[in-house]
């Protein structure tokens, strides 16, 4: 291979007095089969190998005790999701669920009917907990296991995507 042959463009600098060499940052042209010193005009190529991207849902939402309320069917496109949530804090803390159901018949999570539980919380007004997918869509069900009324603020799921290492 020509790049294996052919040496890399270097600088000499004086160092305490001694010449001394210099291997400039560059990259492998196989157009020109030469290399080509990297500048401003002439960055390093980059690769984006992960991303982050988190929406809120259910602002605001009342949630009546022993009741649920589901986000909308999510199409994911993460490896691995986080979930956050927060309840107003006007009243006494509450016993909650989140849960992820799958929106297909060969989707394989942690089995609870169908469904991963994400945070199971008690005597508290936020949590948070991640999952990794094994599905493209599904769902989130918030369940007030309280005898209050609970009021939510917010639930905020991140995708955390990855290329390769799964998250």
């Amino acid at each position: 291979m020509p790049y294996e042959t052919k040496p890399m463009k270097k600088q000499w600098l004086e160092v305490q007095g001694i010449m001394t060499p210099v291997i400039l940052p560059q990259i492998w042209n196989h157009e020109l089969q030469d290399w080509v010193v990297t500048s401003e005009q002439n960055p390093l190529p980059t690769q984006v190998t992960g991303s982050i991207v988190a929406n809120d849902y259910l602002i605001g939402v009342e949630l009546a005790p022993g009741s649920t309320v589901d986000t909308p069917i999510l199409t994911f496109q993460g490896t691995r999701i986080g979930v956050g949530i927060r309840f107003e804090f006007s009243g006494p803390r509450i016993d909650f669920e989140v849960r992820l159901e799958s929106a297909g018949k060969s989707i394989s999570f942690i089995e609870t009917s169908g469904e991963a539980i994400v945070i199971k919380k008690s005597n508290d007004y936020r949590g948070s907990g991640s999952v990794t997918l094994n599905a493209p869509r599904g769902r989130f069900r918030v369940l007030n296991n309280s005898d209050e009324l609970a009021v939510l603020e917010g639930l905020t799921i991140t995708q955390f995507m990855a290329s390769g290492n799964g998250g």
